[in-house]
């Protein structure tokens, strides 16, 4: 979007912070700091760029290993049982694993974030709900 309507259209409007930019206490799998430094130490020859798709994935991962951990056998309803099992418990670099009785993700709540020039001229994206990740204040109506 940077590209298309550069910077200055950009400054103060809000958007979704994607989890790549939070880092959410752990008990199961990397932090996001040490995540992001093996990402950057994997990739840093291809230009592969780390953001919401690399946290992503490997969260889906941590849950599958926790998963198959957990279930006494392969069979579905096993799995399923395993998997609910995790649901409230398992916290990773992508927050809390909590699902509803129909089995839908509900434990990470997609926080909101502002983007703001910075002090060099960039614009950065300030997290500014919900209270416990915020690391801003909103600005509105736009100066």
């Amino acid at each position: 979007m940077e590209k298309n309507v550069g910077d200055k259209a950009l400054d103060y409007v809000f958007s979704y912070v994607p989890s790549s930019q939070i880092a959410y206490e752990t008990n199961f799998g990397m932090s996001l700091k040490d995540y992001a430094a093996a990402w950057q130490k994997k990739y840093a020859d291809a230009k592969v760029e780390f953001g919401f798709n690399s946290v992503a994935g490997y969260n889906t991962g941590l849950v599958l290993e926790k998963t198959l951990a957990t279930a006494d056998s392969l069979d579905q309803l096993e799995l399923r049982k395993a998997i609910f099992s995790l649901s409230g418990n398992l916290k990773t670099l992508n927050g809390t694993f909590s699902l509803d009785p129909t089995g839908a993700q509900i434990g990470e709540s997609t926080p909101l974030g502002q983007f703001v020039a910075g002090e060099d001229g960039h614009l950065k994206l300030v997290s500014v709900w919900p209270h416990e990740v915020a690391n801003g204040k909103p600005t509105y109506p736009r100066p």
